[in-house]
């Protein structure tokens, strides 16, 4: 692919960033091809594979994405971080000392937007040499969001020319320069806005890859009321659509798929309620303990096909606004009926087709934009917008 003059030189400035061991920040809005100069600058200038670079992102379901691309992500958590429980059973995240990470060449975060600055913080302490890329009108990080596709060495302001073609490319423009929405209406194959939700028939909510809303209290509404189209009754049954809500990297298929917070599957099997036991520290005695807990197990087969996933899961935390996902200190797999999922867990994911429900939250109308700009640019092909 023939490069632009505005990415040649963005391609330039990168290049000489990471000549003098820098950091690389590209920044870009969606369709500008900020995926293509990082490939170039990696393979062609730097001269590096693919094993020698760390791919990282900030959500399990960011990093399927870039493993279905064929490049080898873990969760920055995963690749920074040691994991161990306090007396309590929570879940505490100690920095890897830099001697332990001297294997890595080059850390590649593909979307720097939801990444704290806490964490960025965390990556300059051990001296890794960064590039990083992503999209600043999306969605920030929770907590204090770090400025980094802000400041940027190189800002992508033009989308390809066939991006502008595509209904959804164009009004993501549309929402960035112009803090516009999507008109009711048909616009060309991959956009239409209803009216109404009542214009929307039970077959397109079903046939969805996904709904994309912007409260877990409407996510919990509309798993539910799918769930019922289904005719589906039973707490968890063969068939049943679901999300996995937390990572667990210890736990793969038969062909090594592990379960990564985020990836959808379809329930293929419900072998009934188990018992196991789980350790812990317990801070009365403090010793190390052990408890019995219950559970319901199930196979789950990931939508991309292959061997099932086999899954002990807390029946406590299914269809829940926020789940606790330390309850009975560990030793659970997490996940939730996967119908609809919020805009702010979907950063990082790309869907084929899908429904929006319009729905933000925010002080601010740029508040409102980032959302729904978020929400309409995690598809490719089809979406349906649902208005306010």
């Amino acid at each position: 692919m023939k490069l632009t003059q505005q990415q040649e030189r963005a391609l330039i400035t990168l290049a000489k960033k990471i000549s003098k061991s820098e950091n690389a920040i590209l920044s870009g809005i969606a369709g500008s091809g900020k995926s293509t100069i990082i490939k170039t600058l990696i393979q062609d200038i730097m001269g590096l594979s693919i094993d020698d670079v760390v791919y990282g992102t900030f959500t399990g379901r960011a990093s399927k994405v870039l493993r279905d691309k064929g490049l080898p992500s873990e969760t920055l958590h995963r690749i920074l971080y040691d994991v161990s429980k306090d007396a309590d059973g929570k879940l505490r995240f100690t920095l890897k000392p830099a001697s332990d990470l001297k294997h890595i060449q080059l850390l590649v975060i593909d979307e720097l937007g939801p990444v704290p600055q806490s964490m960025i913080d965390d990556i300059r302490r051990l001296g890794i040499q960064l590039i990083g890329s992503g999209d600043p009108f999306q969605c920030d990080a929770i907590g204090k969001p770090n400025v980094l596709l802000r400041t940027p060495d190189f800002f992508l302001d033009e989308p390809h020319r066939q991006a502008l073609e595509d209904p959804l490319y164009y009004w993501a423009n549309k929402m960035r320069t112009e803090q516009k929405l999507p008109t009711v209406g048909v616009h060309g194959e991959s956009l239409w806005v209803p009216s109404s939700i009542d214009e929307v028939s039970d077959e397109q909510k079903q046939t969805a890859e996904i709904i994309l809303c912007g409260f877990n209290k409407t996510r919990v509404q509309l798993n539910s009321s799918l769930r019922k189209l289904e005719g589906r009754k039973d707490l968890l049954e063969v068939g049943d659509k679901v999300i996995l809500t937390k990572n667990n990297w210890e736990t793969v298929t038969a062909d090594g798929f592990p379960v990564i917070n985020g990836a959808i599957g379809v329930v293929s099997a419900v072998h009934g309620y188990r018992s196991k036991e789980v350790f812990f520290f317990n801070r009365r005695t403090f010793k190390k303990d052990s408890k019995m807990i219950s559970g319901l197990s199930v196979s789950v087969t990931p939508i991309e096909g292959g061997a099932d996933w086999v899954l002990f899961v807390d029946p406590q935390q299914i269809a829940k606004e926020k789940q606790d996902l330390n309850s009975e200190l560990g030793g659970f797999h997490y996940l939730d009926y996967g119908h609809a999922m919020t805009i702010y867990k979907s950063q990082g994911s790309e869907f084929r087709k899908g429904l929006v429900f319009n729905q933000t939250f925010g002080d601010t109308t740029e508040d409102h934009m980032r959302q729904s700009y978020t929400a309409l640019t995690r598809f490719k092909e089809k979406v349906i917008w649902i208005p306010r």
